[in-house]
């Protein structure tokens, strides 16, 4: 389970019981950002959360906006950098604990694009940074970056639940 989710069908943030009040703070904050990305229709479905596109089959860019919540996340909470190692892969992170590989990339990718063009098109739900990454390189460069992103986080959660699975044996 998670450390806190928002859920966007009744507006609420639901804290796993077990989160110290140490952590409860970059959290919270992470959580409050999702619940100012969202976009819904007027039957309350989800469109669009920051840079993630919700459409009737798929889901887009839900790494690369996890990702760049979790960066400004610990930008806002004045988290160090720190040198990790990942899956056997050795980089620096704003956030270790977190996303830690997803945020050095985007935190890459802010470094092209400009990082208050990232985080306007985080808070605001637009394309802005779509359309000004796919300048620089080009749509189908955007879509392989946001898809690779994406691959990582799911990979991620299938490691976490083998993990956990293998604990409880």
């Amino acid at each position: 389970m998670a450390e806190a989710n928002y859920f966007y069908k009744n507006s609420s943030i639901y804290f796993n019981e077990h989160v110290s009040d140490k952590n409860l703070e970059e959290f919270a904050i992470h959580e409050c950002i999702h619940a100012i990305q969202e976009i819904k229709d007027k039957r309350n479905y989800l469109l669009k959360m920051g840079l993630c596109d919700y459409t009737e089959f798929k889901i887009y860019g839900l790494g690369l906006n996890e990702a760049a919540v979790q960066l400004m996340s610990s930008k806002i909470n004045a988290v160090p950098k720190e040198y990790v190692k990942y899956f056997g892969i050795s980089f620096e992170t704003i956030s270790p604990s977190y996303y830690p590989l997803e945020c050095c990339l985007v935190n890459q990718l802010a470094y092209i694009v400009g990082e208050d063009i990232l985080f306007e098109s985080t808070l605001k739900s637009n394309d802005k940074f779509k359309k000004v990454l796919c300048e620089l390189t080009s749509p189908k460069i955007f879509m392989a970056i946001q898809n690779a992103i994406d691959d990582i986080l799911y990979h991620e959660e299938d490691i976490i639940k083998l993990n956990n699975r293998i604990a409880r044996n």
